[in-house]
């Protein structure tokens, strides 16, 4: 207070003295300056804590701010080191993968050459015991078809007068007489 007192004395004394005009302009200043500095006076405490509370919450939020940065970047390095570790196993996958495919590469045609020489053999054996009946039923179907062709003949020398089929029997009777005249 013993400030603005001084300040208002030297300056009236300037006006007084002439060195210092007076003028509407000069009284506005001199009342705006006047005012601000009562009112800092007056005000000082309460802007101090205004400021204060201010500060304290821009400091505030600035350590939440840093610590959300910091989480942000421990959570961005172990990811990091996660997807490091991820593409590492993958890398590892692909080369057991590798060396799962050569060998299956390599042991591939054996496996094939073990299974044909495995299923050849029996395929053999099943086409063998098949000739095998085939070779059974083969003389007993010429058989039969022979029986039923004398069984035809016989039938149509009997039933049917015709001269070649009396021929042929009378030539085979011959054939069977002379046989049996040339084994006694």
């Amino acid at each position: 207070m013993f400030n603005i007192t001084l300040t208002t004395l030297v300056f009236i004394i300037l006006i007084f003295q002439k060195i210092f005009l007076l003028n509407e302009e000069t009284l506005i200043l001199f009342c705006f300056i006047s005012f601000i500095w009562i009112s800092l006076y007056q005000m000082r405490s309460s802007v101090f804590i205004n400021l204060n509370e201010q500060s304290d919450k821009i400091e505030i939020s600035l350590k939440k701010s840093l610590k959300q940065i910091s989480f942000s970047l421990k959570e961005y390095t172990h990811i990091k080191l996660k997807l490091n570790i991820l593409l590492l196993s993958f890398k590892g996958l692909g080369d057991h993968f590798y060396k799962l495919v050569s060998l299956l590469v390599n042991k591939l045609p054996l496996h094939q050459k073990q299974q044909l020489s495995l299923i050849y053999p029996k395929r053999l054996l099943f086409i063998n015991r098949i000739e095998q009946q085939v070779i059974k039923l083969i003389p007993l179907l010429i058989s039969s078809k022979l029986i039923k062709i004398v069984d035809l003949k016989h039938f149509y020398t009997k039933n049917f007068e015709i001269n070649y089929f009396s021929c042929l029997q009378k030539i085979s009777v011959r054939e069977y007489i002379q046989l049996i005249s040339v084994k006694t």
